[in-house]
């Protein structure tokens, strides 16, 4: 066979290790080497991200700035170079595919945020989803999503997904070595005098439960009298405090705000901290949150049908009011057997899922051996 994926990085400072189609098909490529994969870039790349002769990188123009571009790009660019490469089957980047080629498609879908009236579309792509996505269900040969509830809400909303529907599972990093308590806490007398502390992940679908976090981590040191402090994790696009009024905030010296753009760095907090706390409103996958349980770090999360399927009880779940995130806070800080329990919680979770399932599963979905 000859596959064709488009591997599409956001940005500069997008980590390749949890970009799904990348992970998975070079994972394809180092066990199948008599199959032939084309990895199809609509900017440049880093030539060393490419592992395994049977791997042919090629950038293709122009690159996708809008979905005007992507329009074009799919339907117009891609054709033609499936046919003069004698590709079997072409993987788009999530919610697109080619409406002008027979080849076998294959759909993939992170999640359904798309469907939601608060996500991270801009307006225009929304329209363009909501005009295209019943095309692409149809067109797709195997959609893959990475849960049944995922499936199933899916087929629901548009009936021609059924009897197409494929599960990945999750991928999840190699679990890093894990650190010694010493060495924890060197960590922790380096960085916060040797405190303890939440880790809260601000990121585009988190940045708007800021406030109430705040006033919940309040609650939490007017009620405990405890020197645990909280660590603010800004995404690569909030680069900035959030917080517009954080200089008057009264715990502001109990605050330490990071950039995750310093991944080492990132890392080493989050392996440290006490607890970690994502707070989405909206129904996203962020990595962040499975980088807590990665590192054997208990995850405090938004309370909601998407979360729970993930997770299941990997997690601890709160509404976004800063009573309930208080509490949950105070019971697990006070707690110490609950915490040791959502870390072998956590650790299960983690067991069960990895990158190297993930593309078995997106392999028999492409050779029509997968779950239905």
């Amino acid at each position: 066979m000859t596959l064709a994926v488009h591997i599409r990085f956001s940005d500069i400072n997008t980590d390749p290790s949890i970009n799904f189609n990348f992970r998975c098909f070079t994972i394809l490529a180092g066990k199948y080497p008599d199959h032939h994969f084309i990895f199809l870039f609509d900017k440049p790349f880093n030539p060393s991200l490419i592992m395994y002769k049977n791997i042919k990188a090629v950038l293709v123009s122009p690159q996708i700035k809008n979905r005007l571009l992507a329009h074009y790009w799919y339907h117009f660019k891609i054709p033609a170079l499936l046919v003069k490469n004698n590709v079997t089957h072409f993987i788009g980047n999530a919610v697109m595919l080619s409406l002008r080629t027979n080849v076998y498609q294959c759909l993939v879908l992170p999640d359904l945020s798309f469907f939601q009236k608060i996500n991270l579309y801009p307006k225009n792509e929304n329209r363009y989803i909501r005009k295209y996505l019943k095309k692409f269900i149809v067109k797709a040969n195997s959609i893959v999503v990475p849960n049944k509830n995922m499936g199933g809400c899916l087929t629901e909303k548009i009936p021609e997904a059924k009897g197409k529907i494929r599960f990945s599972g999750y991928g999840i990093n190699n679990l890093p070595e894990e650190k010694t308590t010493a060495e924890l806490q060197h960590f922790k007398d380096t960085h916060t005098d040797g405190k303890d502390y939440f880790l809260c992940f601000i990121t585009d679908s988190s940045v708007s439960n800021t406030i109430p976090i705040l006033k919940a981590f309040s609650a939490f040191k007017k009620r405990l009298k405890s020197n645990l402090l909280l660590v603010l994790v800004l995404s690569s696009k909030e680069k900035e405090n959030p917080v517009k009024e954080f200089a008057t905030y009264k715990y502001r010296e109990e605050v330490k705000i990071i950039s995750a753009d310093h991944k080492d760095n990132a890392r080493q907090f989050i392996a440290a901290s006490y607890a970690a706390i994502f707070m989405n409103n909206m129904e996203v996958l962020e990595y962040c949150s499975f980088s807590a349980l990665e590192n054997s770090v208990p995850l405090i999360t938004t309370d909601c049908a998407f979360n729970k399927t993930i997770f299941l009880d990997a997690a601890i779940y709160v509404t976004a009011d800063e009573n309930n995130i208080s509490e949950k806070m105070m019971i697990l800080y006070k707690d110490e057997y609950l915490r040791k329990q959502q870390i072998i919680k956590g650790r299960t979770w983690v067991s069960g899922h990895s990158w190297e399932r993930c593309a078995d599963n997106l392999w028999e979905s492409l050779t029509n051996t997968g779950e239905l």
